[in-house]
């Protein structure tokens, strides 16, 4: 059965590309510069491609499907950010959204084989720390053209499951249950993270609430680079 992996790069807020802050009463441009890719230094086909290209062509040769996720038929949108300091060094990985843990550690552990691969991001010239957040969806048996409307569908399917438990039905622990099982296929989906937000904040988890309320400011950062990778898996 073919596997299909889509890798998308996700620049989150703190690493916007430019910005304006009001100081003062006036209006001040904040340039920053994200991180970037580099690669390694033998490989010279990457040297020819855009940073977040490289990057994806890289996590390419290094994530397979994990086959304890392929034969459960494990299937979903992975979400890791993770830091790129000052040296350019890769700290702080978090799972923002998780298919399964094999799956998990099989893309951090491809992030991290990057180290010391990173040139580090600039904020006025000055360099800081900034996160990145990178997207791998893992889909089985379906062609690349096909299965991003498939997974609009099951995330439309639980997000409307999800309102009538909540507003019709006033259950917010069950509605929450069904939104987060439509983020697994759209983690960066503004309607269903205000939703489960709402039912987080309704059943007394603030911090839970801001985090995912925080998250639809950050999706803004999305970056154009996307990437598919079809391979034939025994």
């Amino acid at each position: 059965m073919k596997a299909i992996i889509l890798f998308l790069l996700f620049i989150v807020a703190s690493s916007v590309v430019s910005g304006q802050v009001r100081m003062n009463n006036f209006l001040e441009e904040i340039k920053v510069s994200p991180p970037k890719f580099t690669g390694p230094e033998q490989e010279t086909d990457l040297k020819s491609k855009s940073y977040n290209a490289a990057f994806n062509m890289y996590l390419e040769d290094q994530i397979v499907y994990p086959k304890t996720a392929y034969d459960r038929q494990l299937e979903g949108t992975e979400v890791v950010r993770f830091v790129v300091n000052e040296r350019g060094e890769l700290l702080d990985f978090k799972v923002i959204n998780s298919v399964s843990k094999d799956i998990d550690d099989a893309v951090i552990r491809a992030i991290k084989s990057t180290g010391g691969m990173w040139q580090p991001g600039t904020n006025n010239n000055d360099i800081v720390a900034m996160e990145k957040e990178v997207s791998v969806t893992f889909k089985l048996g379906q062609d690349e053209k096909v299965f991003n409307k498939e997974f609009a569908e099951i995330a439309e399917y639980y997000y409307k499951k999800g309102n009538k438990k909540f507003l019709l039905e006033d259950k917010p622990k069950h509605a929450l249950n069904i939104y987060s099982a439509g983020l697994m296929y759209l983690p960066h989906d503004q309607s269903l993270l205000i939703m489960r937000g709402i039912c987080y904040f309704e059943l007394g988890n603030i911090d839970k609430a801001k985090e995912d309320w925080a998250r639809v400011g950050d999706i803004d950062g999305v970056d154009e680079s996307f990437h598919f990778l079809a391979e034939e898996t025994k």
